[in-house]
């Protein structure tokens, strides 16, 4: 253990596999000074290098000359930490060969014949085309050769490595292939990631992982070999990784791994604004397929005198051309470590700032020396890890300096939103200046974010109902309208109901509304459900349901309104019936009844084909040969999601009133008086054989019951008779 004034010495061996070209570094000694790292010995670069054929790029997407020297970079530095030595491919006089692979810039199959290839040389052809939801597509380059010279063929087959002309293969020995990137995908092409947008991909990343397929990643035999139960069992990836490693497919490691808290580079998926670098993993792969990998450990060396005890949270930083690495180096002087006073647990809710003033208050016994030269203070760093994932660092406030009778209090502020409900476990870490540290931990307990609220004051109306049919209102808790909220609204069926896109929640305001307008599509399809939603940054969807009803009216048109039961040209009529769409499949039905019953003779339903829009019917008189007046029958007509439609015929009668005497309708027995013995009449007959219709065969005039000419003889004929002798 070192002591305060001594000399520290660091010396550190550094696993660097993430770094790329030339490296340097910082020691940060965790007193707040820092000094240049010695880089004592670092990875040897080995023979082989990278050739790039822009020929391809027909679209242009390396016509920028940055853009070709970061790919450059990328590859060759991939190809530094090789030390394999690959055989030339000279096509001599009686040699034929071609490499083939797939158009950067078009996915066609292509070929280069006799290409010439220099030895330790892997040519790259790149380009890019549309891919859809690939960032980049890497491939390792086939061929096919003819020679007499059997030298030539395995410099073709094998590039001078021996296992990859085995079987089974146990090495790999490219020509190269292609890389194809996706050109309508928004890339970044810094070499630091610091500019980088979390719409963006990063183009380091993409294309190293390419390249590691082109050289044999996923590609080969040697590889693939090494696949057992969708695990790859190198020797060397499982002495790094702890165990055979889990593949996500055949060509990418497990999503879900991780090296030193890292995704590897051959993960299967990179995702915008993330930079993946090759880890030790990545190359133990490589490794492990046939390319000789050269140690990828650089040894760090530095030195420092500290001047107060406690335990320092060095960390050396390393920066490569391409690709950055901190390490932590804990030095332990000694020293007594911070306490934390108790606090209690906390409330938020997802998506809202929570501010914690004094989140963290401590005290330390040390006080710093006034006395020495030079003099030394207490200072104070803090962590906060919130539970989710992330965290806060940052220097203490000083509330108070002790004074070997009373600690050293100080505290910290805390403020973080977090994106998911739940209770989670805060660890606040505080450090002393001499490293020495303590840490605390409660609960937050966080609400799920307020939802949007969305109310109709027509949850159901028809397609026909144009703009304005409902009016739709958004809300807010109240307590949460200090600040104006951009709403995104949507409809789940635009051909039915449309939204304005969006609508804005002033500050102040709860509340707001917007109008709906109903879309008047042409198809007979029945009343559709539409889901209305709402959504807005810190607010969960809000979201409603309403129903657009079709708009089908039916049309009645008759050929005559005016019939007659007796009259043969007047007796029955033709009437169409339709309705605005084309029926659907299986035909739109349509009821029919009319008021009142028994006057006319229709079908009581009809079908509308599939596909057309009308049908027509006959409508006939009943004639029941007894006398009426003039009735009016309404003919109603109705169907599943269609509107009903009525219509009027009159229907009248020339039947002769037989029963009625024809110059004083009440003398029922034809004395020429209208007494009480006309009412006896019908009384008399109605007992003897009841109310009935009158038979002209049987019932023969006079006398003449049927005072109210009806053709029936009943009460109401009685009753006529009776009123008229009252009223005289």
């Amino acid at each position: 253990m070192t002591a305060e004034g001594q000399s520290f010495a660091l010396d550190q061996s550094v696993d660097v596999s993430e770094l790329m070209g030339e490296i340097s570094g910082t020691i940060q000694w965790g007193d707040g000074t820092s000094a240049p790292a010695a880089i004592a010995s670092k990875p040897s670069a080995g023979p082989l290098r990278a050739r790039v054929d822009y020929t391809l790029d027909t679209s242009g997407f390396f016509q920028a000359n940055e853009r070709k020297l970061l790919l450059q970079t990328v590859l060759d530095s991939i190809l530094a930490r090789f030390n394999d030595t690959l055989a030339a491919i000279q096509p001599a006089a009686g040699d034929s060969w071609e490499a083939r692979f797939k158009n950067p810039s078009t996915g066609a199959d292509t070929s280069r014949s006799n290409l010439t290839i220099a030895a330790n040389e892997v040519v790259v052809f790149v380009g890019a085309r549309t891919l859809g939801a690939e960032n980049a597509v890497g491939s390792r380059g086939g061929f096919s050769v003819s020679s007499s010279r059997q030298s030539f063929v395995d410099a073709v087959r094998g590039r001078g490595q021996a296992g990859a002309l085995a079987t089974p293969q146990t090495d790999v020995g490219p020509w190269g292939g292609a890389i194809a990137f996706d050109a309508s995908k928004s890339w970044y092409f810094g070499s630091s990631l610091s500019g980088i947008t979390s719409s963006q991909i990063d183009f380091v990343s993409v294309a190293a992982h390419e390249f590691l397929h082109v050289l044999g990643f996923g590609t080969t035999a040697s590889f693939d070999n090494k696949i057992v139960n969708s695990r790859f069992t190198g020797t060397l990836a499982i002495q790094v990784y702890g165990s055979s490693v889990p593949m996500a497919d055949g060509d990418h490691f497990g999503n879900s791994i991780a090296y030193e808290g890292r995704r590897p580079l051959m993960a299967p998926s990179i995702s915008s604004g993330e930079r993946l670098m090759s880890t030790r993993l990545d190359l133990a792969a490589m490794d492990d397929i046939g390319w000789e990998l050269i140690s990828p450990v650089a040894r760090i060396t530095g030195s420092k005198v500290f001047g107060d005890n406690g335990a320092y949270s060095a960390s050396v930083s390393l920066q490569g051309s391409i690709g950055t690495k901190a390490i932590a180096v804990p030095i332990s002087i000694i020293n007594v470590v911070p306490t934390f006073e108790p606090r209690g647990n906390a409330t938020g809710t997802v998506g809202v700032p929570l501010i914690l003033n004094r989140i963290g208050r401590f005290s330390d016994p040390g006080f710093g020396s006034p006395l020495s030269s030079p003099p030394t203070s207490e200072t104070f760093t803090y962590r906060i890890q919130w539970g989710d994932g992330a965290s806060n660092n940052g220097s203490a406030t000083i509330e108070s300096v002790g004074n070997g009778v009373n600690p050293t209090r100080g505290y910290f502020d805390g403020v973080h939103t977090y994106s998911s409900s739940g209770t989670y476990t805060v660890t606040l870490i505080v450090t002393d200046d001499d490293g020495g540290s303590s840490q605390q931990q409660f609960q937050i307990a966080v609400a799920p974010s307020p939802a949007l609220t969305l109310t109709i004051d027509k949850s159901t109306f028809s397609e026909a109902g144009g703009s304005g049919v409902a009016v739709l209102t958004i809300s807010r808790p109240a307590s949460l309208s200090g600040t104006e909220v951009l709403v995104q609204l949507t409809s789940s069926d635009t051909s039915e109901a449309t939204l304005p896109a969006t609508a804005i929640l002033a500050a102040g305001v709860t509340s707001t509304t917007v109008g709906v307008t109903a879309v008047d599509d042409p198809l007979f399809d029945g009343s559709q459900t539409v889901e209305f939603s709402a959504s807005a940054v810190n607010f969960q969807t809000g979201r409603l349901n309403v129903t657009v009803t079709d708009y089908q009216p039916i049309a009645l048109v008759p050929e005559n309104t005016e019939l007659n039961e007796d009259d043969p040209n007047h007796q029955s009529t033709r009437v169409t019936i339709s309705i605005r769409s084309p029926a659907p499949v299986g035909g739109a039905r349509v009821a029919l009844s009319a008021t009142p019953n028994g006057v006319l003779s229709f079908p009581t339903s009809v079908l509308i084909p599939a596909g057309l829009q009308q049908t027509d019917i006959v409508i006939s008189t009943i004639d029941d040969v007894l006398p009426q007046r003039l009735r009016t029958v309404r003919l109603d007509a109705s169907g599943t999601n269609l509107i009903s439609r009525s219509i009027a015929f009159n229907v009248t009668d020339s039947d002769p009133f037989r029963w009625t005497n024809p110059t004083r309708i009440m003398d029922v027995n034809n004395d020429d008086s209208i007494d009480p013995l006309d009412v006896l009449v019908i009384i008399n007959e109605i007992n003897r054989s009841g109310p009935r219709a009158l038979d002209p065969a049987s019932d023969i005039a006079p006398p003449f019951y049927d005072t109210n000419p009806d053709g029936f003889i009943d009460p109401l004929d009685v009753l006529v008779v009776i009123n008229t002798i009252n009223a005289r």
